[in-house]
């Protein structure tokens, strides 16, 4: 996948795992608190209204957390992706 996010833009491809629980019942998007996705491209950030760049806090690769029905979804390269801004986003896994 050969794109770049304008902005604080960030593009992820969902984990479709997540929709189950641990004795294999289908959850709905209206249950589920959260979920994660792996950040596969991301813009250069934002700019102040004096011109700093302010950069995002993720990175390519890493696993974040949001809330369902954020973001738009789109076919890119026969992938399923979403597109969100940084702000969107609940928060990183850390790894460790």
């Amino acid at each position: 996948m050969n794109i770049k996010p304008l902005g604080d833009r960030v593009v992820i491809k969902e984990n479709n795992s997540e929709n189950k629980t641990k004795g294999g019942l289908m959850l709905s998007e209206q249950v589920m608190t959260f979920k994660t996705g792996v950040v596969v491209a991301k813009g250069d950030g934002i700019y102040t209204h004096t011109g700093t760049l302010v950069p995002l806090s993720v990175n390519v690769g890493d696993t974040v957390y949001f809330v369902p029905n954020t973001g738009q979804k789109h076919k890119i390269d026969d992938d399923e992706v979403m597109v969100c801004r940084e702000g969107d986003l609940m928060m990183i896994q850390l790894n460790g």
